[in-house]
């Protein structure tokens, strides 16, 4: 096996791809949707089964909210060990800080000389193996090292959520195999059923959040790429919200027909 190390390109933001504000207003949105079902339902097994998803609901935002704040602190960690470049709008060049001062490491040719140079879609991130990264003692138990403690919150959050879309797609459209969305992809391929060798690491993103299993070794075999937890987390919620939505105009075309109107 190859000893080359080979890191996934994340896409870079665009105005098309889901921010955390979006994701925490689809959180939303599902919980009123659930909320509808259970008003319109009036039969106790279904509201037994609404009410099952509405914990799973409020524990997979958990798992996501303290998920994303260790992403942060990785992230930060990350940036401040390794004294990462950055790019300077002023000079239109990536800069580094070496020994005190700025140097410019290169310079961005402007495609056309009233046309300033913009990177306010350039993103910022990180990979590590949890455990491996050499920090102090005390940081480096697992009870305090946020690595550790994000790879550990981030598989909880996977589980999770594919728990509460197999609740979704099985028990209220009554599915036999759910849908391979995201959350189900990083689930069973790059956490459950990974390929053996594949280096267990995690990356941090600002815009994308965690993501799981960004180092490969040259001559991986897995073709999976984890897009992120911002995104996954908001494709699941778009795509729960239109099954309940599915469910709630069912419901309603069977109340009309009972009552006539």
């Amino acid at each position: 096996m190859s000893n080359k190390i080979t890191f996934k390109d994340v896409p870079i933001k665009d105005s098309s791809q889901p921010t955390r504000e979006d994701v925490e207003h689809q959180f939303s949105a599902c919980a009123q949707a659930i909320r509808t079902l259970r008003n319109t339902s009036n039969l106790a097994d279904n509201i037994k089964v609404i009410d099952d998803l509405a914990t799973r609901l409020n524990q997979i935002r958990d798992r996501y909210i303290e998920a994303l704040k260790l992403n942060d602190e990785c992230l930060a960690g990350s940036l401040g060990r390794f004294n990462m470049p950055w790019f300077d709008p002023e000079r239109e060049a990536f800069v580094q800080e070496i020994d005190g001062e700025i140097v410019e490491l290169f310079k961005l040719n402007r495609a056309h000389p009233d046309r300033p140079i913009q990177a306010t879609q350039l993103f910022q991130g990180t990979s590590f193996v949890p455990g491996a990264t050499p920090l102090e003692d005390a940081e480096n138990r697992p009870s305090k090292n946020p690595e550790i403690k994000l790879s550990a919150k981030v598989e909880d959050f996977y589980y999770a959520a594919s728990r509460f879309w197999d609740v979704v797609e099985k028990d209220f459209l009554g599915k036999s195999r759910p849908k391979f969305i995201g959350i189900k992809m990083v689930r069973n391929r790059l956490l459950e059923h990974t390929e053996k060798g594949l280096p267990n690491s995690f990356g941090a993103t600002d815009h994308h959040g965690p993501i799981v299993k960004p180092a490969r070794d040259a001559d991986a075999k897995e073709t999976h790429f984890d897009s992120g937890l911002v995104i996954n987390t908001h494709e699941l919620l778009k795509k729960s919200i239109a099954n309940l939505s599915y469910v709630l105009f069912g419901l309603a075309g069977a109340f009309w027909a009972l009552t006539g109107l």
